[in-house]
């Protein structure tokens, strides 16, 4: 372990992890981020740009489709995107808890992810289920139909949530944390 001397203070650095290794981990935390941001954009223009169905089995199938990209491609890329982020933080100078961007970017992305599993994604499966047993009429059942506005305003929030994100990690905003000296 090496020593780094900044601003009267010491920094331990882990060589265990190469500049090299250190770049394909930020390489790969860039590329979930960017594929949960793009899943992300793509549940918003499936929510706002796909015509409205006129049969009970296009109705499923534009559900079931919504399903598969919200727990494929979004679900599985805001998990590694954690992960990698996580990862970053541990083997490289960041820490966890040294700058408030950081602890800012692990709090949010966490409740994301935890709202997601535990809100959004249920009313996603119960809204495929009644489109199921309902066919069309599910259109005019209040729950399908709270489902469906709670997609509408849960996707675009995310986008947003995410394009903050995204805010913290280029412009890195905040000072770092004071510690007890």
């Amino acid at each position: 372990m090496e020593k780094i001397e900044t601003t009267g203070r010491t920094l331990a650095r882990d060589k265990s992890v190469n500049p090299t290794v250190r770049r394909w981990m930020r390489l790969l935390h860039v590329i979930f981020s960017a594929s949960w941001f793009g899943g992300n954009l793509s549940l918003i223009l499936l929510n706002f740009m796909t015509p409205r169905p006129d049969t009970a089995s296009a109705l499923v199938l534009q559900h079931v489709i919504f399903h598969s990209i919200a727990t494929t491609i979004v679900a599985t890329a805001s998990i590694l995107s954690l992960l990698s982020g996580l990862l970053l933080c541990w083997k490289s100078s960041w820490g966890f808890f040294r700058h408030r961007w950081v602890v800012v970017k692990i709090i949010v992305t966490l409740v994301v992810i935890v709202f997601c599993a535990t809100i959004s994604g249920p009313a996603i499966e119960e809204t495929i289920e009644l489109s199921r047993t309902l066919g069309m009429e599910a259109l005019h059942n209040e729950v399908y139909l709270g489902n469906a506005m709670l997609s509408a305003v849960v996707q675009p929030a995310i986008f947003a949530i995410l394009v903050f994100l995204a805010y913290l990690s280029i412009f890195k905003p905040w000072s770092k944390r004071k510690t007890a000296q």
